[in-house]
């Protein structure tokens, strides 16, 4: 994760997409920002008395989705995800920045883009509003329900383990 990848990654993908070849947008964007994460930790002075190596690294991964997608939530949901171990608060401000940063950063160098097509989404009044608005609650309503049942059925699986495990062990 230093300079010579950067400068490999970005030169191998330019080669692979000019000779026709197909490559992703996120695996180099990820790859490129741990590396200036890194690089930026080693190099700033008392970084490493504040956060850990680890975490500038997954920060810099985090922001990289972010931008490779115009998507700030894409890059936090990156971050939980490889955090499922880790307890988020430890590091969860550097992320936060560093995901703002690219998604700020994306916006005024490409400008607003969607990664796929184009909205043509408009507002035609107070009627069109309060839809939406009943669909963000329901919406809402059913990610509660499916999150408290998930839960149950969990508990539900947990209780059946522990009887399956005593009525076939004795």
């Amino acid at each position: 994760l230093g300079l010579r990848m950067i400068v490999v990654k970005v030169i191998g993908s330019c080669v692979c997409v000019a000779g026709g070849g197909i490559t992703g947008r996120e695996g180099p964007n990820l790859q490129v920002s741990a590396a200036i994460f890194n690089i930026i930790h080693r190099r700033w002075p008392g970084a490493s008395e504040r956060i850990s190596r680890q975490s500038m690294i997954l920060a810099g991964g985090a922001a990289g989705l972010a931008a490779a997608f115009n998507t700030p939530l894409g890059g936090v949901v990156f971050a939980v995800e490889e955090l499922a171990k880790v307890h988020i608060s430890q590091i969860r401000t550097a992320i936060f920045h560093a995901v703002l940063i690219a998604g700020i950063l994306v916006q005024a160098i490409a400008g607003n883009y969607l990664f796929l097509g184009k909205t043509t989404l408009k507002f035609s009044g107070a009627a069109d509003i309060a839809l939406l608005g009943l669909t963000a609650a329901l919406i809402g309503a059913a990610g509660g329900a499916f999150g408290k049942y998930s839960v149950k059925i969990l508990d539900w699986r947990a209780k059946q383990t522990r009887f399956m495990r005593f009525a076939f062990t004795g």
